[in-house]
């Protein structure tokens, strides 16, 4: 089995994703319907719980309970990606 493992500090991680948005933000603004425009921004990690980023079950009601990353721009997914 392949286990994930983080990479290590100074790998690249943070000019990947900053790479990324600002290529696809390019591509908008020179006519392509495909990619939409970007926008990133770093969370403190211990600001906002794991629920409140992605969503909660609460097992007492049955009820699910977006969590905030859902409704961000951040997590947008491009419908045309599944249309394909």
């Amino acid at each position: 089995m392949n286990e994930c493992k983080p990479l290590p500090t100074g790998g690249g991680k943070s000019m990947c994703f900053k790479s990324l948005s600002r290529a696809m933000t390019k591509l908008n603004k020179e006519g392509s319907e495909f990619y939409q425009k970007t926008k990133y921004v770093c969370l403190n990690p211990k600001s906002i719980t794991m629920g409140q980023l992605y969503g909660d079950f609460d097992e007492a009601t049955h009820e699910w309970t977006d969590g905030r990353g859902l409704h961000s721009s951040t997590f947008h997914l491009n419908q045309s990606l599944f249309s394909h």
